[in-house]
């Protein structure tokens, strides 16, 4: 597979990861994710990296794992802040959010 098309097809891996872990199959998304992180690491591409941490952090979140969730976040903060990317605030804010917990209800 020459590098195009395998970063194309880890693109596609962070969004089905999101996909499947949305429709009940979280294990398979995070593996899908973290699949992927693996090769945009690999290939260098800090943008593509910065959003799986990114994405890994959400799926750790919704799997309870809020240590690993932190971690990925910042991971992601630091890569996309250095690139000013836009994605960035998004990771600030969950960050915060993350340090300033609020005891709501989780839906039933």
């Amino acid at each position: 597979m020459d590098t195009l098309d395998e970063h194309g097809t880890a693109c596609t891996h962070v969004l089905r990861g999101e996909l499947r872990a949305g429709a009940g199959d979280l294990d398979g998304g995070l593996a899908d994710v973290r699949r992927s992180l693996s090769v945009f690491e690999r290939l260098g591409d800090p943008r593509w990296t910065g959003k799986a941490w990114l994405s890994l952090g959400n799926l750790l979140h919704v799997a309870g794992d809020m240590d690993g969730a932190v971690a990925a976040w910042r991971q992601a903060q630091t890569i996309l802040v250095e690139l000013n990317a836009v994605e960035a605030v998004h990771a600030r804010r969950l960050l915060h959010v993350a340090s300033h917990p609020v005891d709501l209800p989780r839906p039933s």
